[in-house]
Formats: structure tokens, C-alpha cells, sequence
């Protein structure tokens, strides 16, 4: 792109964001409006429990934090004189170089004694090997995977679903129509959701995406409306962004288009899809799994209800997620996969999971409701 090409798609830039202006808030009340929104997402969905603790609320003066990095050679010699055998040195050096000590140092919990009080201590079980803390590792990471693999058809699903049932319903730029959002407002007055907010994100999102070829041409050949229809912003936003979307629909009617897709409530979808777009995201980032206990819960007040006991274990989040899938795909294989993978590892604590000891036989009954 030479200087007069950047010059004049500049000077487009600034004329569409002149226009934006006019239908949207100024920056400095967005940016407000944008931390509130992200503090107070979960309050929408009180039906799944999903209010987040505040672990920060104030600062404290305990002390100092004096602890320094240590190398794997270090470590290594630490891990024994608490108890970790290491019969192959090497092995374990690779290994903490290769994955860093702190990702792995949290599969050692459930191999840690504890005090008389139930506290864990800093010692290990006896006979506890770091192949063992290797392996819990592995799995946690093919379960990330597969889990992964199967939020993908979610995902995309979900997208398509309620671009289309909006997109007819409504026309393209539906996302623009303010009437069919609520604006919510917390219980201390503050917005959750903001529509002209919305708006002025998504443009900027859509802006700064330039590898996207149908946005490109969009915006060089157009200049109204501002956004780009809807399925050109489908892979734009965020899941995030569009699990917030559809809570915030105004009419129960157009969420019920959508969620019958899935054999839902709107109410369920609302909570399913918030959180497992949250167990995506922990998947993306490669944090743990398998003993996870989540705040955002997904909802098991009607369809799940003889599946799931608590909400909050991965075992909940993975029968969110197989009911989704297989009102997607009938026939997937994505169960055969998980049994596969858990069997393979006999070892496991299911109950860290979650997991109850019928877990085959309950989650063989979602198959059964489609």
C-alpha cells in the first residue's frame, strides 16, 4: 500500500468514525461503560450461580514477596527432599524445561499430605512419582483438546444459528437496531449491557481486522451503515461478545428461535452458552482442568437436571457441552473420545472431576433426549 492508498483510507477512517460519533457515546463513557460491563457480565446470569468472588478488593501490607525463580536443578532437589521419587533425572529436567515448574506444580496437589487440620502441607504422599504429576499433566492437556474440538462445533453453531434466525428476521445490520436490545442496568444503577457501546467496540473491532478480505472491501466500497452486515462480523467478535448479545435480546421470541436449535430454553442457552464460552477460554489459555471447581456454572434446572448434580465441576461443563454438540451432531463420536481418554488414564481421581461413578450411564442419557 503506497502513501496516497494509507493517506485515503486514513481520511475513510476518520469520516466513518465522524459518523460513528453521532450514533455513539464519546470515548471516555465507553471506557467506563466497558468496566463495568466486564465486572458485572455474570450478574445476568443468576440463574447458573455465576457471580465471581473479588479476590482484590482493597490492598494490603502483609510483607514482601521474596521468593526468586529457581532453576530445574533447583527444583529437582526440592521435589525430592519433599518426598517426589525421581528415578530419572534427565527426564525430569526436560520436562520442567520444556513446561515450566509453576504449570505443573498445581497436578501435585492431590498427591500433597495434609496437616491434622486438612490443610495440605508442602510434603508428598510416599511412593508419589513426578511421572505421576507428568501424566495428570497429559491428560489435562488431551482433555483441553478435545474439549476444544467439541466447543468448536458449539461455537460456530451458535454463531451461524443466530445470525441467520436475526439475520431473516431482522435484515443484515440487525445488530444495529437498538429496539430489539435491552440496556441493563445492575443493581447499584450501573449498565451491563450498553447497545451504543456495543456499537462503537464492534466498529473498532471490525476496523483493526484487516485480514479480513469481505471487511476490506466492505468498508472501501461503503460507507453506510457503519458496520458490515452480520455475517461478515460473525468471526469478528468475540464468543464472548456473542453469548452477551443474545442474553441481551429483547424479545423472548428471538431467543427461543435460537435455543430450539438446541433443544433449550432461552434461559439455558443464555446460561450453556456464557459458560462454556468461559471453559473455552480456560482451555485456550492451557490452565488446568480436571480439578477445577468454575464460577461460572452452567444452568441444570430442566434438561440436565437428572444428569448434573453440582454445577460447578468440570463433569457439569462437559455435559453442557455433549448436550450442545449433539444437537448439532447426532452422531458424533465425541463421547466414544472422552471414555477412550479417561480409560486410558485408570489411574484418575474421577471424583477430582466431578465425575460420578454412573458418569458413563448419565451422560449416555443425553444421547438418548435427541
Amino acid at each position: 500500500m503506497n502513501a496516497d492508498e494509507i493517506k485515503a483510507e486514513d481520511e475513510n477512517d476518520e469520516a466513518l468514525r465522524g459518523e460513528l460519533r453521532k450514533f455513539c457515546l464519546n470515548q471516555s463513557e465507553i471506557k467506563s461503560i466497558e468496566v463495568v460491563t466486564v465486572r458485572n457480565t455474570r450478574l445476568r446470569f443468576s440463574e447458573a450461580n455465576q457471580v465471581a468472588p473479588s479476590f482484590c478488593t482493597q490492598h494490603t501490607s502483609n510483607g514482601s514477596y521474596t521468593q526468586t525463580y529457581r532453576s530445574s536443578v533447583e527444583i529437582i532437589a526440592e521435589l525430592r527432599k519433599r518426598g517426589i521419587t525421581i528415578d530419572d533425572k534427565a527426564y525430569a529436567h526436560r520436562y520442567l524445561e520444556k513446561i515450566g515448574y509453576y504449570r505443573i506444580k498445581g497436578y501435585g496437589l492431590s498427591f500433597r499430605l495434609e496437616d491434622s487440620k486438612g490443610d495440605l502441607t508442602e510434603n508428598y504422599q510416599e511412593g508419589t512419582r513426578f511421572e505421576d504429576l507428568a501424566e495428570l499433566y497429559e491428560f489435562d492437556r488431551q482433555l483441553r483438546a478435545l474439549i476444544l474440538d467439541g466447543i468448536e462445533y458449539v461455537e460456530v453453531s451458535f454463531r451461524a444459528r443466530l445470525n441467520e434466525s436475526m439475520g431473516l428476521n431482522h435484515g443484515p445490520h440487525w445488530l444495529m437496531e437498538s429496539s430489539l436490545f435491552n440496556d441493563k442496568l445492575n443493581q447499584e444503577g450501573k449498565l451491563v449491557f450498553n447497545h451504543k457501546a456495543f456499537i462503537q467496540k464492534t466498529y473498532d473491532e471490525a476496523r483493526r481486522n484487516k485480514e479480513s478480505l469481505p471487511i476490506r472491501h466492505y468498508y472501501k466500497k461503503y460507507g453506510d451503515p457503519i458496520l458490515p452486515p452480520c455475517w461478515m462480523l460473525s468471526d469478528v467478535l468475540s464468543m464472548g461478545s456473542w453469548s452477551k448479545v443474545y442474553g441481551m435480546l429483547s424479545e423472548r421470541a428471538d431467543q427461543k428461535a435460537v435455543a430450539d436449535n438446541f433443544c433449550a430454553s432461552p434461559p439455558e442457552l443464555t446460561s450453556w452458552i456464557h459458560a462454556l464460552t468461559n471453559l473455552r477460554n480456560i482451555c485456550a489459555h492451557h490452565n488446568r482442568l480436571w480439578d477445577r471447581k468454575f464460577v461460572i456454572c452452567p444452568s441444570k434446572k430442566k434438561n440436565l437436571k437428572s444428569i448434573v448434580d453440582k454445577n460447578d465441576s468440570l463433569y457439569a461443563q462437559i455435559a453442557t457441552l455433549l448436550y450442545c454438540l449433539l444437537t448439532i451432531e447426532p452422531k458424533s463420536e465425541w463421547l466414544s473420545e472422552l471414555k477412550g481418554l479417561v480409560h486410558k488414564n485408570s489411574q484418575l481421581k474421577l471424583e477430582k472431576m466431578g465425575f460420578p461413578k454412573d458418569w458413563e450411564d448419565k451422560l449416555k442419557m443425553i444421547g438418548l433426549k435427541h
